[in-house]
Order: C-alpha cells, then structure tokens, then sequence
C-alpha cells in the first residue's frame, strides 16, 4: 500500500514537471501559442474562392497557400497583432490594413482581392491579359484594332470605327491610319466576285470571244464591285495569273487571252493551256480578264 501511494505521487509529480516544462503544445509554427488565424480569399468582383493565393502573415512571414475553397489557416501562433498579405496570379496585391489580434483563440478574417482585367478597359475587340511584374494589364487587339496610343492598358480601337471611307470597306494600317477600299478574297476557281491575287485586283469572270480593240473598250468601260477603273492587262500582269507546272490559270481557265502589250503583228495573247504567248493579229477572238492597279 504504501508502495502504491508512493507510485501515484511520483508520476503526479512528473506529469506536473511536464506540463510545466511545455511538453503539451503541439504549434505547427514551433511558437507555443494555442491561438491562430483563418479565413477565405475570394475574387472582389465575382465573390467566388481563389485557388492557390498565397496568404503571408506579417510580421512572422509564415506562408499558407489556399485550397479550392479559398481557404487558409495558421494554428498554435504566438499572441500578438498581425496583419495578413495576399498574393495570386491575375490578381493585384492585397496588403491587409486589419489589425487581427491573437490570443488564445483562432481568428477569422476572410480578405477579397481584385482581378486585374476584372474592369480593364479593352473594349469589345481586346482581350485582358494580366503582367506578372506588376498590378497592370495589357490589351491584346484583335486584327485590325490597336491600344489607343499606349504600348498597355487602354482600349482597343480602330482608325476604321468612325467610317472614313462612307460605302467603301476600311482597312485599318496602323492606330490612326487606314485605307479605304473593297477587301477582296484570294482568287480561285470559284470566285464569282472581284479578287486579289498577286498584287492585283481581278475581275470577277472572264469575257469571251472579243477582238482586241473590242477588249481594250470592254475593260474601260466596265464597272464591278463598286469600281469603274478596270483595264485590260499588260502581257507580264496577265502572266502572273499562271499555274506554273499545272495546264491553266488559277482561275481553272485554260483558254487564250489578250492582253494590251502591242507587238509588230497586233498585240500579245496568252494561252493557259501550254503557259506560252504569241504576237496575234488584233481582228483575232480571244478571251479577256480586266485587272485593276
């Protein structure tokens, strides 16, 4: 019995010893303190949970990284004040300015921070893209449309949005100049209206069967897609529609056409079908493609 007693007072006497020697705090800092903070990091504008923010508290410069509920947390803290700072791609810094006082309890402070591009100024034809070094954005234009007059930031426009060129397309160079005109496809052997192809604008179907006084007056006179300054091609132009390797034109054409270069005999015709050209007599029948330059 008096073993027993002497037992129970010795272990009383150590687990005292123990305690008093803090062998009960368990703080995931190493600090010894029992209270800690937590909370949620969410997007200002939406009010939904941001992924993967680094939350810092200061000053002890201990980090927690948010899961995919926004949430964060620091257990057993030593007491005293902190402030917290949130950091995450996309979005602008956020220094706290909030005192959270620590004790013996966990303290909530749930903190929301800004999307950079949430407000950004593009416009309808730019697309937001946040900068990594700071709280700034820059402005992807789509084609045709460029930052009005700063290399970031700033809304997308177009010299073109004001219709300088009335019924006539408008295609926009640089920020603040253009060109008016028609924006013709690339020529090919379905083309039904005017196309581009090589530098030159061509007619939309070929004219048969005309001698070469008849194909000079034809193109001059001739008005297709808004424009009424077609003329008859020269014999290198004319060339240039050629499918080099292949029997035709790239308008799947293989007949002979005139062109307005003269020769000793009358003027130059060109026969797709073999790539070759020859001085004809001007009463002779061809066919003909009206260029504009």
């Amino acid at each position: 019995m008096k073993h027993s007693i002497i037992s129970a007072l010795l272990v009383l006497v150590l687990s005292l010893i123990f305690v008093a020697c803090g062998g009960g705090s368990n703080g995931s800092n190493g600090s010894g303190g029992s209270g800690g903070i937590y909370g949620t990091v969410t997007d200002f504008d939406s009010g939904e949970p941001v992924q993967n923010a680094n939350v810092q508290l200061r000053p002890s410069g201990n980090t927690a990284i948010t899961g995919s509920d926004g949430m964060f947390e620091f257990r057993d803290i030593n007491p005293g004040d902190y402030k917290l700072k949130v950091s995450a791609t996309g979005y602008k810094d956020l220094i706290d300015d909030y005192v959270i006082t620590v004790e013996d309890t966990m303290m909530r402070r749930d903190v929301q921070i800004a999307n950079k591009c949430a407000k950004h100024h593009c416009g309808t034809h730019g697309t937001c893209e946040a900068r990594t070094v700071d709280d700034g954005y820059n402005c992807i234009c789509d084609d045709g449309y460029f930052n009005d007059g700063y290399m970031y930031s700033g809304e997308c426009v177009s010299p073109c949005d004001s219709n300088p060129c009335g019924n006539e397309a408008c295609i926009a160079t640089e920020y603040d100049e253009y060109e008016c005109g028609a924006v013709f496809p690339e020529c090919g052997a379905s083309n039904k209206t005017p196309c581009k192809y090589d530098g030159y604008v061509w007619s939309a179907r070929a004219r048969q069967d005309l001698d070469w006084n008849s194909a000079m007056t034809y193109c001059d006179d001739l008005s297709e897609g808004g424009y009424s300054d077609w003329s008859l091609p020269s014999a290198d132009v004319l060339d240039g529609l050629n499918r080099y390797g292949a029997s035709g034109n790239i308008f799947g054409e293989d007949g002979s056409y005139w062109s307005s270069s003269s020769c000793d005999q009358g003027a130059i015709s060109l026969y797709f079908y073999n790539h070759g050209q020859d001085c004809d007599a001007v009463s002779n029948t061809y066919s003909v493609r009206c260029v504009r330059w």
